[in-house]
């Protein structure tokens, strides 16, 4: 485990994704603004290919897989899409954002809390 001194890495909140390649999509951030990106930092794309952190909850598309003090122009993970299950305890947010807020739009990506907030599952019977 972690100590509180290192920083936070993509495993700490991603505990599962069906496919990578599917599922996480590298991005840049928006040029000419000093922002900082931590693994958990709800990002959105309302501008085109730029990303933008921590802004209301309704325009998140994603959850940001890399540390980055960005100035413009670095690229990023981004969970985009699940299915993929994430511990909502390792979310970076600003004190506008809280989780429960998001659950509702990560649901509707495919991303679910950790434990899992499912309402049911479905087992592979032989």
């Amino acid at each position: 485990m972690a100590s509180d001194s290192e920083a936070k890495r993509r495993g700490d909140l991603l505990k599962w994704c069906v496919n990578p390649e599917y599922c996480i999509e590298t991005h840049l951030t928006k040029a000419a603004t000093s922002a900082s990106f931590e693994v958990g930092s709800p990002v959105d794309d309302s501008t085109g290919d730029i990303l933008i952190t921590n802004s209301n909850e309704a325009n998140v598309e994603g959850i940001c897989l890399t540390n980055v003090e960005a100035t413009g122009g670095e690229k990023i993970q981004v969970l985009v899409r699940g299915p993929a299950i994430i511990d909502e305890n390792e979310l970076h947010l600003e004190s506008d954002v809280t989780a429960a807020e998001l659950e509702a739009t990560l649901n509707g990506l495919g991303i679910i809390y950790f434990p899992v907030n499912a309402t049911s599952w479905t087992t592979q019977t032989t």
